[in-house]
């Protein structure tokens, strides 16, 4: 095994290790406010597909210069939290509160600004894609983006056919 080798496994043991830390926080933090006899049906993140998202996402996030200097570990965090606000919540009491990320990580503000920004802004990357909006797509388990036009007008000129036939 070569240097750059060698390098490339002690960074993914390391990214593993805050995915980890991440993962075991959140669920600290959320069987905090989970009543003992309910935890057990309760679906939290994360399955190996999850997992893999968020750290997809979260080196996405990373290459966006406002959020570069950001720690694995507080990206891993947001996102997993990310996660469970928009496809895990439980309808029934609000178990997760944004406070809840000001506790743990090194940097709060940009923490909380982060999350704000997946949820409801548009964290936009290098090549102007709008990563927010494929985060909350992929975390509510939606597909692409909308039908093209061309599908559409489509769709309209079939419907005229069928119109004017039925005229006849």
């Amino acid at each position: 095994m070569n240097n750059d080798e060698r390098y490339i496994e002690a960074i993914n043991i390391v990214r593993e290790r805050d995915f980890e830390r991440a993962e075991q926080f959140f669920l600290e933090k959320f069987a905090k406010r989970v009543d003992a006899r309910r935890r057990n049906i309760f679906n939290v993140c994360c399955n190996e597909q999850e997992k893999q998202m968020i750290k997809e996402f979260a080196n996405k996030i990373k290459n966006i210069v406002e959020y570069s200097f950001v720690s694995l570990f507080d990206l891993y965090l947001t996102l997993i939290f990310a996660y469970y606000s928009l496809h895990l919540m439980e309808q029934t009491k609000d178990w997760l509160r944004t406070y809840d990320l000001d506790e743990g990580v090194i940097d709060s503000y940009t923490v909380n600004e982060l999350y704000r920004e997946i949820t409801i802004g548009d964290l936009i990357d290098s090549e102007g894609n709008n990563l927010s909006s494929q985060i909350r797509r992929a975390f509510m388990g939606l597909r692409g983006g909308k039908r093209s036009r061309k599908k559409t007008k489509k769709s309209k000129s079939r419907k005229n056919k069928r119109n004017s036939r039925k005229n006849k």
